[in-house]
């Protein structure tokens, strides 16, 4: 056992609720030399690379903005140091050069460049268009010669992810590029917060998953961020992250102040030579006005209004008519919360304010989506697994959420039950408008079977016949029916199909060679209820379920990875409301996991009720689970 000597900590725990230890292991006496190394060369090389290439720049030239950028640079193949204005973003300058129409977008850096920005900047892109990309802006080939982007914002057609909207409000799609906030921010402003349920401020790639992956197929090539830094300034409100990144390499992310993200702080998967130093995240966004199947319900939207523009003529009735029902929710909802900052509707509406999913302060993880349970060992292939990553200086705090548990679907598959762009079927305390929409829905896929890539890869066209049930309020009639196909009901689980692990202010998943010092964590607080799965009929539960993670909070989760140091932590004040709470959670086994100094202090739950299906409700210092 790497870590301290976990059954002496646990019997500790029943007496104290705070600790200071440290493992004088022999191999960590070898391998922290090493990683200390290592990170002092990536530090050393961004600290000279950076001025280095900023002269660079400058000598190429500078700009006052991206539009003047665009208008008057001779040779894009050269860096150059640019201003970034908020005009710049109000009417993209690609667009404009492109169209001669002025309409925002996404700022796709996709040229080596030294960015600046010049003042705070909020997004807001096409307020008119419900903020999402005009059809021609996803159609138009970009016009200005020499410069490295094909179109301006593509969708699955022309292999891109602008299906989604702006995912984004800056892209990094090159290598050696640097954004220097300056000691400004960037944030969403609240309408588009509201319209656009899924942007990372700065995304590291021209599309926020790889190949394969995400809610729909978005084509086989995806550019993605090398040699980048991002330094000297505060990312604000985020419907989801602040940087978010896949399989990037040589990133350095200084002097940042992360906050009001809904997801997750910094989220970078599959990252090799990640180097976080000198940033604060937290406080997340707890002012959450609407629940998640919310997003489902604007992504829908858009696709109708798709189909419309391009006069389908399959099924027109059913279409207009659930065009006509989700605009006119979500456009009194955009209405009400930018007059009031709520939203009334109890079928879209979020009585707490926290999000109702999980939230990160920072996670690296293996290549791929975050979404699935903790990897219990390290891949064979290590171009899987993040590398070389090192976070010092570092402080998160005042995380917290209200994880609540969408009970859906298994079929005779094991396949959960989905409706449009990946969100599952709710079952359990559907709203009036759920049903309502999802049976619609249902039955327009069965009727034109063509329009089903229009919401995305979807099985939501084969269950009609539970929805229909759920319309009538008939539990036992959807049980019946779950008996004779087979069904399962399906937990553990958010409106995406998430695995619930809770509220984590730092996860390590699939890392290898990694040391992280001098950072403090503290205020993480996961406020959900317990799962009630107990309460569903036995033979309807899947068998060997684990138990729900969704209560569960976490100073720091570990799994799946080797090689890595923990050097000089504080971890106070890690609360859960009704399941476990752990400072530190060494998940599926120890795997050279070390610590070279941790101080740990206030790991509380506020629960001792044991509700089956339920882990019992503990606290925890240090655990190895």
């Amino acid at each position: 056992m790497s870590v301290c000597n976990t059954n002496a900590i646990n019997k500790l725990c029943q007496k104290i609720n705070s600790i200071e230890c440290e493992c004088k292991c022999a191999q960590k006496a070898i391998l922290q030399p090493k990683l200390e190394k290592e990170r002092n060369h990536l530090q050393k090389y961004f600290k000279e690379w950076v001025p280095a290439f900023k002269a660079e720049c400058l000598k190429n030239g500078k700009f006052g903005s991206f539009k003047e950028y665009l208008e008057k640079c001779q040779d894009f193949s050269k860096p150059y140091f640019i201003k970034l204005k908020q005009s710049d973003f109000d009417v993209n300058p690609v667009t404009y050069l492109t169209l001669k129409k002025k309409l925002g977008g996404t700022l796709r850096i996709v040229n080596s460049s030294y960015l600046q920005l010049a003042e705070n900047i909020v997004l807001n892109f096409n307020s008119f268009n419900q903020c999402t990309p005009t059809k021609e802006q996803t159609e138009a080939p970009v016009s200005i010669p020499g410069y490295n982007q094909k179109y301006l914002y593509p969708v699955r057609q022309n292999n891109g992810s602008y299906d989604l909207g702006f995912f984004a409000g800056i892209t990094i799609e090159t290598n050696n590029v640097v954004l220097d906030l300056n000691n400004y921010e960037i944030k969403m402003a609240k309408e588009f917060y509201l319209l656009q349920r899924f942007l990372s401020i700065i995304e590291l790639a021209s599309s926020p998953f790889i190949p394969k992956q995400g809610p729909g197929d978005f084509g086989e090539i995806v550019k993605f961020a090398k040699n980048c830094a991002v330094i000297n300034g505060t990312l604000g409100l985020s419907s989801h992250h602040s940087i978010h990144g896949n399989s990037n390499n040589k990133v350095w992310i200084n002097n940042v102040k992360s906050r009001d993200f809904e997801f997750a702080g910094f989220a970078l998967n599959n990252s090799d030579n990640l180097l976080i130093t000198n940033c604060k995240i937290g406080p997340n966004w707890q002012k959450a006005p609407v629940v998640g199947q919310v997003t489902s319900f604007i992504f829908m939207l858009r696709a109708l209004k798709l189909i419309k523009s391009e006069k389908k003529i399959c099924n027109l009735k059913k279409v207009n008519q659930l065009y006509v029902l989700l605009n006119e929710k979500i456009t009194k909802m955009t209405k009400e919360f930018l007059e009031t900052g709520l939203v009334s509707d109890p079928s879209l509406q979020n009585p707490s304010g926290l999000p109702d999913g999980l939230v990160y302060g920072i996670v690296v993880n293996r290549k791929g989506v975050a979404i699935h349970e903790f990897s219990s060992c390290c891949p064979k292939e290590t171009s899987e697994l993040s590398q070389n990553v090192f976070i010092k200086d570092v402080n998160i705090h005042n995380l917290k959420a209200n994880p609540d548990e969408v009970i859906s679907l298994l079929d005779n598959e094991n396949k959960v039950s989905v409706s449009a762009f990946g969100a599952i079927l709710p079952v359990y305390k559907p709203t009036p408008l759920s049903v309502k929409v999802l049976s619609n829905l249902s039955e327009l896929l069965n009727s034109c079977p063509q329009y089903i890539p229009y919401f995305s890869p979807t099985n939501v066209q084969k269950y009609t016949n539970e929805l229909h049930i759920l319309a009538q309020k008939d539990i036992a009639g959807l049980q019946n029916y779950m008996r004779e196909n087979n069904y399962n009901y399906k937990f553990n689980a958010d409106i995406m199909n998430h695995v619930h692990k809770g509220v984590i202010a730092l996860r390590l998943d699939g890392v290898n060679n990694a040391l992280l010092s001098d950072v403090s964590i503290n205020n993480i607080q996961n406020l959900a209820s317990a799962s009630i799965r107990n309460t569903f009929p036995s033979d309807l539960i899947p068998k060997q379920l684990p138990d729900y993670d969704g209560n569960t909070c976490r100073g720091i989760a570990i799994s799946g990875s080797s090689e890595v140091i923990f050097d000089n932590f504080t971890i106070t004040k890690v609360l859960s409301k009704t399941g476990c709470s752990y400072g530190f959670a060494l998940i599926n086994g120890d795997k050279k996991i070390y610590h070279g100094g941790m101080k740990i202090s206030e790991i509380i739950t506020l629960s001792n009720e044991i509700i089956p299906g339920n882990k019992w409700p503990e606290s925890r210092l240090i655990v190895n689970l």
